[in-house]
């Protein structure tokens, strides 16, 4: 039987400090991203400035549901929403699909698609007519 795959989208930090994807790709499921108390962020890309200083501990596992965005949408010129969570986040797209946007670009992911966001600035747009559920675990550090 072969290995189920997930696309995983993975956030980082260019040599400039803004937010970017590090990497779009399928993974194994059974090893979707992998973090330590060294690397509370995971192991940071080629020129990657990591910008975390521990892990305290706290999480956080909640669905969260994004509306129908309205005018005027976020985009990387307005940057309408765009927020940092204080560590690394988990965030499961349950359905639909929806426009996940960094400092300097965007992405659209799906049901089934994985964003590991790593305390980067971000923001979620709903181009759709339907609200977008995710399952979404927080692990909070202190930068």
């Amino acid at each position: 039987m072969p290995a189920k795959t997930v696309r995983r989208v993975v956030t980082g930090h260019n040599r400039e400090g803004k937010s970017y994807i590090v990497s779009d790709e399928l993974v194994p499921a059974s090893g979707i991203w992998t973090t330590t108390g060294e690397q509370p962020l995971g192991a940071p890309a080629s020129g990657e400035k990591v910008q975390v200083a521990r892990v305290t501990g706290d999480t956080r596992h909640f669905v969260a549901t994004i509306q129908p965005s309205k005018a005027p949408k976020p985009d990387l010129t307005n940057r309408i929403g765009f927020h940092r969570t204080p560590g690394i986040a988990y965030c499961f797209l349950l359905n639909g699909q929806i426009v996940f946007l960094t400092d300097t670009q965007e992405v659209t992911v799906k049901a089934g698609d994985v964003v590991v966001e790593r305390n980067t600035l971000h923001s979620w747009r709903n181009d759709t007519n339907e609200p977008v559920s995710m399952l979404i675990t927080t692990v909070n550090s202190v930068a």
